[in-house]
C-alpha cells in the first residue's frame, strides 16, 4: 500500500493525462485513512455521505473530493492539507463551545 503514497491523487482516480510518479516512499504512513471521492455528483455525493452515517459505517475522518486543485497532488500532501483543515476546524468548534460556555455564564 504505501506504494501509493507518492503517486498524484489523479493517477490513481484514473484521469486520463495523469502520469504516474517515480518516487519511492520512504516516510511515516499517514496516522489516518483517507477517502477521495472523484467523479460524483454533488447531490450522489450527499445520498453516500447520508447513507454512510445511516448503516453506522466507521466514520473516516479525511475525505477530499477531487479537484482542478488536488488533482496533482500525492496522497501525502492531500492527506497534510486535510490534516490541517481538520485541526482548524476542531479549533474553532473548541472556540465556539468556549464561547457559548461564556455567554451563559454572562446570564
Amino acid at each position: 500500500m504505501r506504494e501509493i503514497f507518492l503517486q498524484p491523487i489523479g493517477y490513481l482516480a484514473g484521469v486520463e493525462g495523469i502520469a504516474p510518479s517515480e518516487e519511492t516512499f520512504t516516510g511515516e504512513a499517514p496516522e489516518h485513512e483517507i477517502m477521495v471521492f472523484a467523479g460524483v455528483s454533488d447531490a450522489k455525493l450527499q445520498r453516500m455521505l447520508t447513507e454512510i452515517r445511516r448503516n453506522g459505517i466507521r466514520k473516516v475522518e479525511h475525505k477530499a473530493i477531487l479537484t482542478p486543485t488536488n488533482v496533482h497532488w500525492n496522497t501525502i500532501e492531500l492527506y497534510e492539507e486535510l490534516e490541517q483543515e481538520r485541526q482548524a476546524m476542531e479549533a474553532a468548534a473548541r472556540e465556539r463551545e468556549h464561547v457559548d460556555v461564556k455567554e451563559r455564564s454572562d446570564l
